[in-house]
């Protein structure tokens, strides 16, 4: 008995220990959550078996490490100690199954450092096997090793038709597995996927944090996975506020990682938006809100079987679920969003700080693109903007600037401002000049937060504040401290001193901290009841008191006295003249309608215009002096002297030169960009409120039209008092009349041109 029982348990033995030996992959081996130092590697076989991976950074087959995890059917193996940035090839082990030693497939990419350039891709509705789409899903796939070669993929949803039956997942890893080898999947949940209510992403996933959400950071970037699986199945107590996932959410978006990330990107499966529309009210409701404050940049989901790229808020939201699901049927879209109905994946490019999205089939065509420039300031103070309530958002650029002004050894606390500006020379003036001078000034450290009202969400930020404070209206620029806001050049010349004096003194524990409390989508609803009140004659007077723009006024009337000098006839003037004009229209319409924004971000652009602006003063102070000059020559009775006109042989020379310049053209052309030059890097200082909140609704699609006509007129007025010097520079520079009362009073003229240049180099110093 004892030796048949023997028998019996060494035959067991046997058939356990070739059940082990003889397993065989059900699901090959492929990458999840790869970090900067470590990745898991998966896999899956048809019996018990162990877990190995060899693995190092020689692929001739030579592996120097090995990782071992549990034994069992789904295998995971964690490994650690990983150089960020690195390529390592892999084995993995399970009995006498395992991955050919040396195959150049086999291998996996810790994660990018930060300003590294990396590739992903991105798409959805894979699902396949009720209805045999492999084929499809097979060539999207297939186009993604080709086209894409992505460090990682980021997949929306319905990933298998029935998330239930393990053979679609197994047909689904199999598909998936020229990439997913080597380049891991962060997936989110799908309505498919959820089917019958059984949950089995996380037998084969390993995502971070392990759950239904999650988040993680690749090169310098932060990629958020929400669960959102359907529209009209899900409870929204799985996304309203006050839910598990929703704080996860506001956390996360207030955590250091997304604060410090160049681009915040954010995948779901079921879609806020088709067609501009909302589809899922409830994420609208709750989400949109967030993303808008918290600076997301693109949302990606799928749910509809086609591509749809549209930008609402400033945030790019694509639906990418052409995967592998049948294509969705032709609907009508928006006017600002792009619908395309092909196979398909989207290939995200970054090299910081651009990103590039291209939409692309599966035969490689590009079926969109487009490009996003991060604001982030990698060169100034990294701050977590929570602290004052102001957060970094995509769309709308911020920096931090800190100003030592307390004695060594002091203990205060920094004062923190919030400067909402233009880009005019006062508000240039605040940034570089007032507060770094009043920080040494008055002792105190201040810590400047600066936000361009050149974009949109600057714009909700200073109009919820604003609200908060209920101090409403404010001219600009404007300075947030505390609870004041000082609106305006007159309010800060005045008061800024006092009131920074007034709140370094204070405790800091009795201090009133600068807060933003209030949504932007309240702040979107307060600036459209602005607009909703304004009145056409206000506005037109707006435009006209901004019209009076010295250095503008300056540069025109040097340039008609100069082509005058040269004997140009009347008519060549007023073209001049008008030429100069419309490019100092068309230059701020753009502006106005949110142009150029690339030239006013970039940093060079304030010593630009400090150079044009000191050039054109130096220009106006020159011909200042020697108008008082020739107005000596003239008392001495030497006008034939005079510096202000060219002698007659050089005259003759000079003015067929210019005669040919312009009859190319070339005089013209040179006039516009003149025009321009001085317009884009000398823009007005408005104190008005109408021109920030004309912007800010051009943007908005149902009320740009009325938004451009006001800045159409505004801007007509704008240049109404540039018209009329000009024209009165040309009757001057033409008309007989004066030119026989300048012969007469010739003193007196030189006299008056001499004191009016010193008076408009006065008005652009100060």
């Amino acid at each position: 008995m004892k030796k048949l029982y023997f028998i019996f348990a060494l035959t067991a033995f046997c058939l356990l220990l070739s059940s082990n030996l003889l397993a065989r992959f059900t699901i090959i081996p492929y990458i999840q959550n790869v970090t900067s130092a470590s990745v898991t590697v998966c896999w899956e076989t048809d019996s018990v078996s162990e877990s190995i991976v060899n693995y190092g950074t020689n692929k001739a087959g030579s592996y120097a490490f090995k990782a071992k995890g549990a034994d069992g059917k789904k295998h995971r193996v964690v490994i650690t100690n990983l150089k960020p940035s690195s390529v390592y090839y892999y084995q993995a082990i399970s009995g006498k199954d395992l991955t050919t030693a040396g195959h150049k497939d086999f291998y996996f990419n810790t994660a990018s450092r930060q300003g590294e350039p990396f590739v992903f891709a991105v798409y959805g509705d894979t699902r396949n096997g009720l209805n045999s789409y492999d084929t499809d899903h097979e060539a999207v796939v297939n186009s993604i090793a080709r086209f894409s070669a992505p460090s990682f993929c980021l997949i929306t949803g319905d990933l298998v038709d029935k998330g239930s039956d393990p053979f679609l997942w197994e047909n689904f890893f199999q598909l998936e597995n020229p990439v997913a080898r080597h380049a891991p999947i962060y997936p989110s949940y799908g309505s498919n996927d959820m089917a019958s209510g059984k949950d089995t992403f996380t037998d084969y996933f390993a995502v971070p944090n392990g759950g239904k959400w999650y988040s993680f950071d690749w090169g310098g970037c932060h990629f958020i996975g929400l669960y959102a699986w359907d529209t009209y199945s899900q409870n929204k107590k799985e996304v309203a506020p006050g839910s598990a996932q929703y704080e996860w959410l506001v956390k996360d978006l207030e955590s250091p990682a997304n604060n410090k990330a160049f681009f915040t990107v954010v995948f779901y499966h079921d879609s806020m938006y088709q067609y501009e529309k909302p589809k899922n009210r409830n994420i609208e409701k709750y989400w949109a809100p967030l993303f808008k404050k918290y600076g997301v940049d693109l949302v990606f989901c799928s749910g509809a079987h086609l591509y749809e790229h549209s930008v609402i808020d400033g945030i790019h939201y694509v639906i990418s679920g052409g995967g592998g699901a049948e294509m969705q049927k032709y609907c009508p879209i928006g006017e600002v969003c792009t619908a395309l109905f092909e196979f398909h994946h989207v290939k995200v490019s970054v090299n910081l700080p651009v990103i590039k999205a291209e939409a692309i089939n599966v035969n490689g065509n590009v079926l969109d693109s487009f490009i996003l420039v991060s604001d982030f300031e990698e060169n100034e103070k990294e701050q977590n903007f929570s602290d004052i309530g102001l957060y970094k958002k995509g769309g709308s650029s911020s920096k931090t600037k800190l100003f030592k002004g307390a004695p060594a050894g002091t203990n205060f606390k920094p004062v923190t401002l919030a400067l909402f500006a233009t880009d005019c020379a006062f508000c240039h003036e605040v940034e570089n000049d007032i507060i770094p001078g009043l920080a040494k000034k008055t002792g105190t450290d201040i810590e400047l937060h600066l936000f361009p009202l050149r974009d949109s969400g600057n714009f909700e930020k200073m109009i919820a504040l604003e609200s908060e404070l209920k101090d409403t209206d404010n001219q600009v620029p404007a300075i947030a401290m505390g609870n004041k806001i000082l609106g305006g050049e007159k309010e800060i010349r005045q008061n800024l001193e006092a009131l920074l004096i007034e709140t370094r003194d204070t405790p800091p524990e009795q201090r009133i901290e600068l807060k933003l409390t209030q949504k932007d989508s309240e702040a979107q609803e307060t600036i459209v009841e602005k607009f909703k009140s304004f009145r056409l004659l206000p506005i037109l007077i707006a435009g006209l008191i901004d019209g009076i723009n010295p250095c503008a006024f300056a540069t025109i009337i040097f340039l008609l006295s100069y082509l005058a000098i040269l004997r140009k006839s009347k008519k060549e003037l007023l073209l001049a003249g008008t030429v100069f004009t419309v490019a100092v229209f068309l230059t701020y319409f753009a502006v106005g309608l949110g142009g150029f924004g690339f030239f006013r971000a970039m940093g060079s652009y304030q010593l630009i215009s400090k150079i044009i602006r000191f050039l054109i003063i130096g220009l106006v102070i020159a011909l200042g002096v020697l108008s008082l000059i020739d107005y000596y020559k003239c008392l001495q009775g030497k006008a034939k002297e005079m510096f202000l006109q060219l002698p007659e042989s050089l005259k003759a020379q000079v003015h067929g030169r210019i005669r040919n310049y312009a009859a190319t053209g070339g005089l013209l052309a040179s006039t516009f960009v003149l025009g321009f030059l001085v317009s884009l890097f000398e823009l007005a200082c408005t104190g008005q409120i109408y021109l920030p909140t004309l912007q800010y609704m051009a943007g908005l699609p149902q009320y740009r039209g009325s938004a451009i006509k006001y800045l159409f007129l505004y801007n007509i007025m704008f240049i109404l008092p540039l018209v009329i010097i000009f024209t009165m520079t040309v009757f001057g520079a033409t008309s007989s009349a004066f030119g026989r009362f300048f012969e007469k009073k010739v003193a007196l003229i030189k006299l008056l041109t001499a004191l009016f240049f010193f008076t408009l180099a006065l008005l652009l110093v100060f």
